[in-house]
């Protein structure tokens, strides 16, 4: 198929004559939103309507190599945005990895045409519009300023999640996934379309499921906001998430809650590990279950809390049960180093968010879905409580005005230690003590006490991930070292 443009010009010509026409500032990176204006020293320009106050720089932990968060700390006007943006990446310390990677994703844009033919609808006005939206992609990834790309209407917004969300899955089947620029350029694209499903409550057309088939049978499992279904998919047996926080939220806070539950579907629908559980993708159609579902492979013997308590009824114990207990912690450490390697934080690691399947392999499952707009506190207490013993202690000060508390890789590490306490004692790390009283013995100070048949190596290492200062936590590296003696 080929497709013809309005314009004389190439798909290159185009693009170069567009950067011209945005005053993109090709030597310093630099490009100003609010007018085809080039500054000759950036560094001493005032900018666009007036002059713009001091903000504040921090560090914060990410995969990135460089990549700096700029808090700050006042309103900034959308006229001047696109100036300020442009001024930061003078002194934001890119790496070349991030260089490159950038660079790759504008020239796969380019090509987009020739590459991507059946991406362009026949109708004029279509093609028109997806023309449109490639030129906006390519500026954003070219210059790594997104102002407009965020801005985007839903009709196009929906354009260009489906255009990036191929790219990605096309990147990630046919490159080498240990190359540091395909890490990069699908850090980068996952980043886009998280902030794209939230800005615009949009999801890519290629998660979408036909054809799901609820079985007629009760729940498996009922949750604070969610219940899990046994289904069908094209013959396979299939869990369907069906998400019923929407109901439980405010009408105030629905939207909020919806984009975010957008957010994390599409980071879980683009992780690819074999000890993370696979995100099949969504569905707004089964019969029965109106709304949202989050369509999942089914796991056979469901969560690994409930798995491991069977089978120690069933006999299983000493040794045995040891060997078995550290063989999960490893595998479960090999996902957390994968997630951690690509700046995604779990945020809710305990037995009942990792499944197993049919040939006892444990899946971690559910990123992020029990925090999202503090959902355990606004939906209901009961789910509150269930995820305080494994929480770090960090993540139960109040945070400070102005600032938002957040899971991160240091957390994760806190929640396998406390994972590995609940394993061995086949109960919650705290025991039966009431979620305040852990809130306030963990503030104190306490921690989980040490449970029997422990090697000593791996103790040592869990009250390492119990230290109070969350950047002196080992990494999910350590954890492997350690485990890899013991299995």
């Amino acid at each position: 198929m080929t497709v013809s443009f309005k314009s004389n010009k190439s798909w290159e010509e185009e693009t170069t004559a567009y950067a011209a026409s945005i005053g993109v500032y090709t030597s310093l990176n630099l490009s100003f939103s609010s007018g085809s204006i080039l500054y000759d020293s950036p560094m001493t320009a005032t900018p666009p309507n007036g002059s713009i106050s001091d903000g504040s720089l921090s560090r914060i932990d990410s995969p990135s190599v460089g990549e700096i968060a700029w808090n700050t700390h006042y309103p900034v006007t959308d006229a001047r945005q696109g100036w300020w943006e442009g001024l930061k990446s003078l002194f934001r310390p890119e790496s070349r990895v991030e260089k490159d990677a950038r660079r790759r994703i504008a020239d796969i844009l380019k090509k987009y045409p020739q590459d991507y033919p059946d991406g362009f609808p026949q109708d004029l006005e279509k093609r028109r519009v997806v023309h449109e939206v490639l030129k906006t992609l390519w500026k954003a990834f070219h210059t790594g300023i997104h102002d407009e790309l965020n801005s985007l209407p839903s009709g196009r917004a929906q354009i260009a999640m489906d255009i990036m969300q191929g790219i990605l899955s096309h990147v990630r089947s046919q490159e080498d996934e240990e190359s540091p620029v395909i890490q990069e350029v699908g850090w980068l694209l996952r980043r886009r379309l998280q902030k794209l499903a939230c800005e615009a409550s949009v999801l890519p057309i290629q998660m979408f499921l036909e054809n799901v088939q609820r079985q007629p049978s009760p729940a498996d499992a009922v949750g604070g906001f969610s219940d899990i279904f046994r289904g069908t998919l094209d013959d396979q047996t299939i869990a369907i998430k069906h998400l019923r926080v929407l109901d439980r939220v405010t009408v105030a806070d629905r939207d909020k809650v919806r984009k975010l539950l957008y957010r994390e579907a599409v980071l879980w629908y683009n992780i690819d590990h074999s000890n993370i559980l696979t995100f099949t993708g969504v569905s707004e159609r089964i019969p029965q279950l109106p709304g949202l579902s989050f369509v999942l492979p089914w796991a056979e013997h469901m969560d690994l809390a409930r798995y491991l308590d069977n089978l120690r009824s069933e006999g299983l114990s000493g040794k045995a049960c040891v060997q078995k207990i550290n063989k999960w912690l490893f595998d479960i450490a090999k996902a957390l180093r994968y997630l951690h390697k690509h700046g995604i934080a779990h945020g809710d690691l305990r037995g009942v968010n990792v499944l197993v399947d049919s040939k006892e392999v444990p899946l971690l499952a559910d990123f992020g879905l029990a925090v999202i707009l503090g959902i355990r506190d606004s939906v209901t207490e009961a789910s509150a409580t269930k995820a305080t013993a494994w929480m770090a202690p960090e993540l139960m000060r109040p945070p400070r005005r102005g600032q938002i508390t957040r899971s991160t890789s240091f957390s994760d590490m806190y929640s396998l230690g406390c994972l590995c306490v609940e394993l061995y004692r086949n109960g919650s790390p705290f025991g039966d003590m009431e979620y305040y009283q852990i809130i306030m013995s963990v503030l104190n100070g306490q921690r989980p006490s040490r449970p029997d048949f422990i090697d000593d190596s791996l103790w040592q290492f869990v009250t390492k991930c119990f230290r109070a200062r969350p950047e002196n936590r080992p990494t999910a590296e350590e954890a492997l070292k350690v485990l890899s003696l013991l299995i």
